[in-house]
């Protein structure tokens, strides 16, 4: 019975432990634009209809050369974690006013060959919702909708993608917890020193 009683208040304070780190934690801005791009399998793109996925937001501009690397990354990593759980969202700021039409950004979306959605953010509100300013820069936002890192000027796509695949492996487990039916704490309340939902 001590065993049990140990157990569960070890489980229990991990619980709570991780609803206080999800709590500390920023919601993720929603993501949202009139003109996208690699969207036609989507009913409605936001935060809300992803939920349950690992979200990588891609701020990037089709005129810069550093994007273009970062998209060969982003394509292999859609690849290889789609099924996994992974959404990319690249969301186009433009730099100048002749990478702002919407014909610019199809042809380099074409060009480069980029897999994932994009949407259009030319007035910049997203870009700043997010706080990322420069280019490329990156949000993951964790499978409940927190941003749990931000990448940005000095980087390693190493760090990048090993973040991804640690908030991946994340979800896996949770989902575990989910099919077996593991209960919030606020279900459990104590009765004669014995935890009881």
């Amino acid at each position: 019975m001590k065993i049990l009683c140990w157990v569960m208040g070890l489980f229990l304070s991990c619980a709570v432990s991780e609803t206080a780190f999800a709590q500390a934690q920023r919601k993720a801005p929603e993501i949202k634009g009139k003109v996208w791009f690699n969207a036609s399998s989507y009913k409605k793109i936001s935060m809300k209809t992803l939920r349950g996925k690992v979200i990588l937001v891609f701020f990037w501009t089709s005129n810069d050369i550093n994007c273009g690397i970062a998209i060969s990354y982003l394509n292999q990593w859609y690849s290889q974690y789609k099924d996994k759980g992974l959404e990319i969202i690249g969301v186009h700021t433009s730099e100048w006013a002749f990478n702002a039409s919407e014909s610019e950004v199809f042809n380099r979306i074409e060009a480069l060959g980029i897999k994932f959605p994009v949407v259009l953010d030319n007035d910049s509100s997203m870009r700043a919702a997010y706080g990322q300013l420069p280019w490329p820069s990156f949000t993951l936002v964790d499978r409940g909708g927190y941003i749990r890192a931000q990448y940005s000027i000095f980087f390693k796509y190493s760090d990048i993608k090993i973040m991804l695949q640690t908030l991946l492996e994340e979800g896996e487990s949770m989902m575990l917890f989910k099919r077996v039916h593991i209960y919030p704490v606020r279900d459990y309340k104590i009765s004669n020193g014995v935890y009881q939902r």
